[in-house]
């Protein structure tokens, strides 16, 4: 039976990041959504809805306005 731990992703975002602007790190939200990797997912609703909830996430967690 594989055991997971628990994770504090808040404290695993801070640590990853620390020291660093979300900007530095991520490509602006627009750009990514113009990404043609992402193929059809791009003009997905909900990908993007949650793709902009990722985005807010690192910035409110890194305290910076988005």
């Amino acid at each position: 039976m594989l055991r997971t731990s628990s994770c504090n992703c808040e404290y695993s975002v801070r640590f990853f990041f620390a020291g660093s602007r979300p900007d530095e790190i991520l490509p602006p939200l627009e750009r990514m959504l113009e990404a043609h990797e992402l193929g059809t997912l791009k003009d997905n609703s909900s990908f993007q809805y949650l793709l902009k909830m990722g985005y807010e996430n690192v910035h409110r967690t890194l305290n910076i306005d988005p």
